[in-house]
């Protein structure tokens, strides 16, 4: 019994072993689950290892900075801390956006305070912190990049590629700082700026470095730039890229040299400083060019090249309903300032003349172009200007034009149409004549309050001038004023009208129009026309040509030819020199041949100065001469300064103060003698009359007639011979006289008569005893 009661004794102590052992097992077991985990053992050298990992820097209840990473390793020596799958989002001030960082591996220098990734990182700026962009994002792909955590600045000097909404690029090195927001691309930079159509031809851009700087967003370049879009191009030093809502707005250059090809049209551009505005296409719409500033546009109809220290250029974009949008901008306004100056020239076409270059320069100078911006149609100086027409082949006139105030009209293929301009003064310059041995280019100078030209758009030369207020014109010694002007310039013809007066070392002219033919040297006055010839010094005539007293005349029209060699009076002439005077409805002088003709009532006054015993003079005072004037009508007259012989014809009336002559045709001689007053004096000698000759002599009290076929009068004799057709006197005294040949002195009061086969009879007439 006991011993059966001991091993139930110990099974039972067995199953309370077996009880409390299940009992500590699973307690055991539960504790074991209670109890902490126990890491595996770190790596060496390495303080903390954690496969996922986060932190954030705030600034009051704003992040500032926050990382991720997947795997996150410190390491004790050197201290450093190792990221996989590394995100970190970089925030502004005002905690609305962040910058968007990712790495697959970066490394970050805890005493340096920089984290480092060998391999691909891709950076995303303005992302909001609601998951929707807050501004113009940009992604830049890169490698080996260092951001420094205090300043949330990145850097990389490895290549790298970006993109935003409307481009992309690539460069070598670059720096992005989020605090200003400003992206900094060291070198090898290149651009492609697609902006808003996407149709057209992205704008690509090269540098050498760029800085965005997205709070002012702008773009610097430096220190060169290129940019390039279908046929535009711009190369420049510095330069500086403006944005306006993410798109281009303007580019400002140094240096720049650009240009812009469109079909049938090239437009070259350069300037120290240059500005271009862009349309939200990026269409240029305007350009400003300063110091140094040259544009040159090449068309099918020529080339116009427009430099200044500045100019502004408009440009006519094409909008939808345009049909030439392909060609884009077109060049449709140039104010040019500042030294400005344009010169054109036509485009040579196949079997047409060339056409000279025009140069317009000025302090200010306005261009506009025709739709389409192919050729000029109109320029305007703001500023007094000049405008130059240079010859295009031998032959042709060298103009120059100033004037206060410039317009010029252009028509089809540049040529210009008209010219117009204020207080003008003009210079052109023509071969020389044929006869000018010194082979002097001829040079005519004009000057006039209005100016309007007129051109032949076939040869570009000037067709038509018209100057008017104030005229006056130079050419060699010849000099013209008039209150308008025309020039015919094909036909080389100037006329002036309105008080028209032309002049030169041998004489002057003015008249209610003067026709001046430029090649000639010839002219035609017409209207209240009055000349004077000035004493020519080369030559020696005396006479009724005299040179060496001034020739006037004044009559309705007036001609000159061979150099004022021949000279026409027509239409009531009057011709005067010193004391003569010849009256006609038409007088010719040939000053080669040296004659002079009138014809037309005919009426000549020729004096001569002899001494005359007038009246008895004082006692003591010296006896006087008296001008004596012979006065002689006829219907013409020739006279002949190398016979000094004067002929009228066509029935002949003389007269003196004693004496009166009829005839048929009357010669007169005139000859020179000393002047008691020194030098030489011209003076009537004697003179013949043919022709049912009629005299007639009359003093106080008593008259003599003569009547015959010839009659002779020598008037330092005072001797008249009457003879031919049986000469017969008649004396108021004396009665009858008869004879062949009939002598008289009316000085010495005495009469010869020849009777043929009678001898000679002479009487005689005793004033003192008639007297008594």
């Amino acid at each position: 019994m006991l011993r059966r009661a001991r091993w139930l004794i110990l099974l039972a102590i067995f199953s309370i072993i077996g009880v409390v052992s299940s009992i500590f097992i699973t307690q055991r077991k539960v504790n074991r689950k209670k109890r902490p985990h126990i890491s595996a053992p770190l790596p060496a050298n390495t303080a903390f290892d954690s496969p996922t990992w986060e932190w954030e820097k705030t600034s009051g209840d704003k992040t500032r900075l926050k990382i991720r990473s997947k795997h996150m390793q410190q390491i004790k020596d050197p201290p450093a801390i190792l990221f996989e799958d590394l995100e970190m989002e970089i925030h502004d001030k005002t905690g609305a956006k962040y910058d968007l960082v990712k790495s697959k591996r970066a490394s970050l220098d805890q005493q340096g305070g920089l984290m480092y990734s060998e391999g691909d990182v891709e950076i995303t700026t303005n992302l909001g912190v609601d998951g929707a962009p807050s501004g113009r994002l940009l992604k830049i792909r890169t490698s080996g990049v260092t951001l420094d955590v205090k300043s949330s600045k990145v850097s990389t000097e490895r290549a790298a590629s970006f993109e935003f909404d409307q481009g992309n690029g690539e460069c070598v090195g670059a720096t992005y700082d989020p605090s200003n927001r400003v992206l900094f691309m060291k070198s090898e930079v290149k651009l492609d700026w697609r902006g808003k159509d996407e149709k057209k031809p992205p704008m690509h851009l090269e540098s050498g470095t760029l800085t965005y700087n997205e709070v002012t967003t702008e773009i610097f370049l430096s220190p060169y730039a290129k940019l390039q879009r279908a046929g535009f191009t711009l190369d420049a030093k510095d330069t500086v890229v403006i944005l306006k809502h993410g798109l281009l707005d303007h580019v400002e250059a140094k240096s720049a040299v650009g240009r812009d090809q469109m079909p049938a049209r090239l437009v070259e551009y350069q300037a120290d400083f240059l500005n271009m505005f862009f349309t939200p296409k990026a269409e240029i719409q305007k350009l400003d060019a300063s110091e140094h500033a040259k544009l040159v546009s090449t068309t099918p109809a020529g080339k116009t090249t427009v430099t200044a220290n500045r100019f502004d250029m408009d440009f006519d974009v094409p909008g939808e309903e345009s049909k030439n949008k392909e060609d884009g901008s077109t060049l449709k306004h140039v104010l040019a300032r500042g030294q400005s100056r344009v010169e054109s020239q036509a485009a040579q076409k196949p079997g047409a003349p060339p056409k000279g270059a025009r140069i317009l320069s000025s302090e200010a100078i306005e261009l506009n172009m025709r739709p389409g911006g192919k050729e000029i149609d109109k320029v305007v100086t703001l500023a007094p200007g000049q405008v130059e027409f240079l010859a295009a082949k031998k032959g042709d006139r060298h103009r120059i034009m100033n004037g206060e105030r410039i317009w010029i009209d252009y028509g089809a293929d540049n040529a210009i149409e008209k010219f117009r301009s204020v207080k003008v003064n003009t210079r052109t310059e023509s071969d020389p004549k044929p006869n000018d041995k010194l082979k002097k280019p001829v040079i005519t100078l004009t000057k006039s309050q209005d100016l309007q030209a007129e051109f032949d758009p076939k040869t570009g030369q000037m067709s038509r001038l018209e100057q008017w207020n104030n005229f006056e014109y130079e050419e060699g010694t010849r000099r013209a004023t008039a209150d308008k002007a025309f020039m015919d310039s094909d036909k080389e013809l100037i006329t002036l009208t309105g008080r028209g007066r032309m002049w030169d070392e041998t004489g002057s002219t003015s008249a209610d129009e003067i026709l001046l033919d430029q090649k000639t040297g010839d002219m035609t006055a017409t209207g209240n026309v009055s000349s004077t010839r000035q004493p020519d010094k080369k030559d020696t005539s005396e006479g009724m040509l005299s040179s060496k007293e001034p020739l006037q005349a004044r009559a309705a029209k007036m001609t000159t030819q061979e150099k004022n060699q021949k000279i026409h009076y027509s239409g009531n002439a009057i011709m005067w020199q010193a004391s003569s005077r010849l009256q006609a409805r038409e007088i010719f002088i040939d000053k080669t041949a040296k004659t002079l003709e009138a014809t037309g009532d005919v009426i000549s006054e020729l004096p001569d100065q002899r001494d005359k015993p007038e009246a008895a003079p004082a006692a003591g005072a010296r006896k006087k001469k008296a001008n004596v004037f012979t006065v002689v009508k006829a219907p013409a007259m020739v006279y002949n300064d190398k016979t000094k012989l004067a002929t009228y014809t066509g029935g002949v009336v003389l007269d003196r103060p004693d004496l009166n002559v009829k005839s048929s045709q009357l010669r007169a001689w005139f000859e020179v003698e000393p002047s008691k007053d020194g030098g030489d004096e011209t003076k009537l000698d004697h003179m013949f009359a043919d022709g049912k000759v009629e005299m007639v002599q009359r003093s106080p009290g008593r008259s003599r007639t003569g009547n015959g076929e010839h009659a002779e009068y020598y008037l330092d004799e005072d001797k008249i011979i009457l003879n031919g057709g049986s000469p017969v006197v008649v004396d108021s005294k004396k009665g009858t006289t008869r004879g062949n040949e009939i002598i008289w002195y009316s000085r010495q009061d005495k009469l010869t008569v020849d009777n043929t086969g009678s001898g000679q009879s002479v009487s005689r007439v005793n004033r003192a005893e008639k007297k008594k």
